[in-house]
């Protein structure tokens, strides 16, 4: 199973400082973006899973609303969606 937080605080204090989605380490390929309210492209990730620091291009992203679609291919092929909110 694929368990995904909906929200992180990458503030530096050592807790949920990163978007962790357990269990996605265990496929050997699939498709993670995550979107901004605008929909532009703000992480992607499709394999050796590091889980997001929430920075973009270098930058913090902004405390905001957030939208992932995980994609993952194969016999079982399964898409998971939903929102995450950085709070800073």
């Amino acid at each position: 199973p694929i368990i995904v937080p909906s929200m992180f605080t990458p503030n530096g204090d050592g807790l949920n400082d990163v978007w962790e989605i357990t269990g996605l380490e265990s496929y050997s390929y699939y498709k993670l973006n995550v979107y901004n309210r605008w929909g532009t492209l703000v992480y992607e990730n499709n394999r050796n899973y590091e889980p997001w620091d929430g920075t973009r291009n270098g930058n913090l992203a902004p405390a905001a609303v957030y939208y992932y679609v995980i994609e993952i291919p194969g016999l079982t092929a399964k898409t998971v969606k939903g929102s995450l909110t950085i709070i800073r």
